[in-house]
């Protein structure tokens, strides 16, 4: 599953923690500093990250709340109707307003980021099959409806 991540580069440490730990699970995180494109602007290349993304990853730390590039890529993913999760570095989620403000979220534990981040990661991996069930149904009734069609030609092709 890929999740695009919007996060404040001066939370870096944390990011890596995260991507760490994410990615050894099989979630590509779409971290736009990670991806090198010469062909696009850095608001192409995020836009483009944010389209083929399944979901998204806000780090709404203090950091966060005042990068404007935080909350462009908020309203980006609220405009693509793109789920989201939201990490709030506990003292700021009521200072942050908005389409995103009330939504489920966990949690930063800054003594303990690791518990953090185990949540995040059941989070992600239950939505990510969920999502894979959903595309296993899609499939099957597709192949059911294309073996209907093909009966039927076959079918009308007697009386031919």
């Amino acid at each position: 599953m890929k999740v695009f991540v919007s996060h404040s580069m001066k939370d870096h440490s944390f990011l890596n923690a995260v991507s760490n730990t994410l990615s050894n699970h099989g979630l590509e995180l779409l971290i736009a500093e990670h991806e090198i494109n010469l062909d696009k602007t850095i608001t192409e290349k995020i836009k483009n990250m944010i389209e083929i993304s399944q979901i998204g990853l806000i780090l709404l730390t203090k950091n966060g709340l005042m990068s404007g590039f935080v909350r462009e890529e908020i309203g980006y993913l609220e405009a693509k109707n793109k789920p989201s999760l939201i990490i709030f570095e506990k003292g700021i989620e009521k200072q942050y307003g908005g389409f995103k403000y009330g939504h489920e979220y966990v949690e930063l534990n800054s003594n303990n980021p690791e518990i953090t981040i185990e949540k995040v990661k059941q989070i992600l991996l239950k939505h990510w099959n969920q999502l894979e069930l959903e595309r296993k149904k899609t499939e099957k009734k597709n192949t059911n409806i294309a073996l209907g069609i093909l009966v039927a030609v076959l079918i009308l092709s007697r009386f031919d």
